[in-house]
C-alpha cells in the first residue's frame, strides 16, 4: 500500500490543499510531511502549513 502526502497551506483568507507525494510506508509519509512543513514554515513565517497522510485509494 502507498500513502499520499497532502500538504495544506494557509495564509489569511486562503487555504489550499496540495497532493504532494506518494510514499511507500506511513512512516515515510510522516517523516516527509514533517520535514516539508518545517521547511515551509522556516521559509515563509506568515505561512501556516500542515500535512496529512492518507492511504492510497484505487478506483
Amino acid at each position: 500500500m502507498h500513502w499520499l502526502l497532502i500538504i495544506t497551506l494557509s495564509i489569511p483568507g486562503k487555504t489550499k490543499e496540495l497532493p504532494w507525494a506518494l510514499t511507500a510506508t506511513a512512516d515515510a509519509c510522516h517523516l516527509t510531511g514533517t520535514a516539508m512543513v518545517l521547511l515551509l514554515r522556516a521559509s515563509v513565517p506568515s505561512l501556516k502549513a500542515s500535512f496529512t497522510c492518507a492511504p492510497e485509494v484505487r478506483a
